[in-house]
């Protein structure tokens, strides 16, 4: 495997300046292929341990994860951004910020650890200590990758980022499910998560080739980490936001309650996670080579909206509409309870990935600092909601979470980040509108259908009614000229990797 850059010293570390638009297509296809391969991994190992472990078991983590995620945030200090964001950035500056990155790391496993206590004290669950301290180890050894991950993107190398991925998630589920298999409990899901991100960053390091030299004076990289502490704090108040329906529920519902709210979470977003952060990934390492030239910037702005919403529109659509299907085949009877909880937080769902978009065009812009006061006013947009919702339980948070995020939080951002970023807000929602109302026109219509046509059995009505949606999405994508000009781009996009694929097998 080739390294990414030169040895010590001040040379500048190379990065894509042609074909940008062929490394983007073939990078997303390569991304989404691989991305496929999780999702169907990622199904069947929950398949195997939900009927093993119980919903308590992921409340348990789900607790930690809640209570200690806002800490695991600073270990990056938005340091990878602002190496795939940067024009130049040369060999030191990678190495100043990778031990920047560790030192962070380092700092936050120590005070993780210290927290602990508080973590029991919380939640008044005394067998949570050793699960605490255990999570709060791996913040050290996610940050080892952290810059190598950045190069790789930087580098528009998608392809072995996809590889990566997949290698660290089968020995996750093979460490989790043999966990599972050995009655470990909740330290079945730990297991698989730590052999996940041990697996990983060893890929990277042998992916990249990167050595890191001798570490910087913090003075020679202050532009860098200044642009890093303002996206980190931006992350700050995402996870907040994201985060306070878990904490709360855990505090004031319990384990059981949290378990099935985070299960159907995970159910309906586990498709929109196998597609936003790896196109993220992709828009970001493409949209920073196309920066400076405007009409470019905004033309394939407008096409990755138009592409997220197409595939946030069916995968909400075909979840809602089979939702207790899923539940039934990869959860188990047990878990009945957390379907309605699923089509509560669908609606919110299709516009998500478009949302995650703009924010990431905002970091690519240079202006993590207008996504920092945006995040202000969401986060007490949702604060609001959960008050409204907690009394009801889980499936109360679930609506108050889809109602203010379709109702108010989508429509105000994507008025305040086109503004920023030039763009026609109009278009923006021209362009995600429809295909959000083709998601629930589609969820509405399988539901509708369920009970005047019910299936004999989950896997029958699961495949029956995946394929009568799917061709019902695509029939009302061609009724509208977006919608065809959508499916016209992804069509070109394979045709295009298919003919690179085959001119570069040619003897």
């Amino acid at each position: 495997m080739g390294g990414i850059g030169p040895g010590p010293g001040p040379v500048e570390i190379a990065t894509p300046s042609t074909d940008i638009k062929g490394r983007a297509v073939r990078g997303g296809v390569a991304t989404l292929g691989g991305q496929a391969i999780q999702l169907a991994l990622g199904l069947g190992t929950t398949a195997l341990m939900a009927r093993i472990l119980a919903p308590q078991d992921y409340g348990a983590v789900a607790m930690v994860v809640a209570f200690l995620g806002l800490a695991s945030l600073f270990r990056d200090l938005g340091l990878s951004a602002a190496t795939v964001q940067r024009e130049r950035i040369t060999h030191n500056e990678v190495s100043g910020l990778f031990w920047v990155n560790v030192a962070t790391g380092l700092a936050l496993m120590v005070i993780m650890m210290l927290c602990a206590p508080l973590v029991v004290s919380f939640y008044r669950r005394p067998d949570l200590y050793w699960l605490t301290i255990a999570y709060a180890a791996l913040t050290l050894i996610n940050s080892l990758g952290a810059q190598h991950y950045a190069l790789l993107e930087r580098s528009m190398r998608y392809g072995s980022l996809a590889g990566r991925n997949l290698i660290a998630a089968f020995a996750g589920a093979f460490a989790g499910i043999l966990g599972a298999g050995l009655g470990l409990g909740y330290w079945a899901i730990f297991t698989m998560q730590a052999a996940t991100t041990v697996v990983g960053t060893v890929t990277l390091w042998w992916q990249s080739g990167w050595i890191p030299g001798r570490p910087q004076h913090p003075r020679k990289l202050a532009p860098l980490l200044a642009f890093g502490g303002a996206l980190t704090l931006s992350n700050v108040l995402a996870f907040v936001a994201r985060g306070l329906d878990s904490l709360l529920l855990g505090r004031f519902v319990g384990a059981a309650g949290l378990g099935l709210y985070a299960r159907a979470q995970s159910l309906l977003l586990r498709p929109l996670e196998q597609v936003i952060p790896p196109v993220m990934n992709v828009a970001t390492g493409t949209f920073a080579r196309l920066a400076t030239s405007p009409e470019r910037f905004v033309d394939a702005a407008f096409r990755f909206l138009s592409v997220l919403a197409f595939t946030a529109g069916l995968a909400v659509a075909l979840v809602v509409g089979t939702a207790h299907w899923i539940v039934a085949l990869l959860l188990g009877p047990q878990w009945t309870d957390a379907v309605p909880i699923v089509r509560a937080l669908a609606p919110f769902a299709l516009v998500e990935p478009c949302a995650s978009l703009l924010g990431t065009l905002l970091v690519v812009r240079g202006q993590p600092l207008k996504l920092v006061r945006w995040r202000i006013v969401s986060t007490v947009i949702i604060l609001g909601g959960l008050f409204v919702g907690l009394p009801w339980g889980p499936l109360g948070v679930a609506v108050a979470m889809s109602g203010t995020g379709l109702l108010l939080r989508t429509p105000l951002f994507i008025v305040y980040s086109s503004h920023v970023l030039g763009l026609s807000s109009a278009r923006v929602i021209r362009t995600v509108g429809p295909h959000a109302l083709s998601g629930l026109l589609v969820a509405a219509s399988l539901l509708i259908l369920n009970q005047a046509w019910p299936m004999s059995g989950p896997f029958v009505g699961l495949i029956t009614y995946g394929a009568v949606g799917t061709g019902l999405y695509l029939g009302l994508a061609l009724l509208w000229a977006g919608g065809r000009t959508t499916m016209r781009d992804l069509v070109a996009s394979t045709k295009a990797l298919r003919s690179r694929g085959a001119a570069v097998t040619e003897p």
